[in-house]
């Protein structure tokens, strides 16, 4: 077993580099194993001897989803059956997948029910980039109060 204070990465690393505008994969100092989003444990030969590495978030879309009935979060940001988003699987350059949420416009369909985002059609294979979009993280702390956290995300925009 592990331990746990012998871990190089951490998720939070991972997150605090979406926060910093940065994506972070692993790449395993024992194979070479390299993955995103970065693990704290090489998942092909289960080292913890992990490095932090930056990946370029640009890629093609694996796969997609559009949903009209969303999250509490979506539905604060006013999605509904009106007005769906898309979720993409983007395939990076290196061969490993990550989510993100496919921006650009509304979400419409053609003749054919194909769906299109600021009207440009939303296929797999199609070119995508990342972006990281700003928002204020609200925490209702019991004895802290309300605290108030920017945060980023990162989000894909067609090619």
């Amino acid at each position: 077993m592990v331990d746990i204070t012998n871990l190089k990465v951490y998720t939070k690393d991972f997150l605090d580099g979406i926060d910093n505008k940065v994506l972070y994969g692993s790449k395993c100092q024992a194979c070479g194993n390299f993955e995103v989003p970065a693990k704290v444990i090489c998942t092909k030969c289960q080292s913890p001897d992990l490095e932090l590495v930056e990946v370029k978030p640009e890629g093609k879309i694996a796969a997609f989803t559009c949903i009209g009935v969303g999250t509490t979060h979506f539905v604060q940001k006013g999605y509904s059956m009106k007005k769906p988003y898309c979720v993409v699987i983007v395939e990076l350059e290196n061969g490993q997948m990550i989510s993100g949420q496919l921006i650009g416009g509304d979400i419409t369909y053609d003749e054919n029910q194909d769906p299109l985002i600021g009207g440009k059609p939303i296929k797999v294979g199609a070119p995508v980039v990342g972006e990281y979009e700003e928002y204020i993280e609200v925490i209702e702390g019991k004895r802290g109060g309300r605290q108030e956290k920017k945060r980023c995300r990162l989000v894909f925009r067609l090619k």
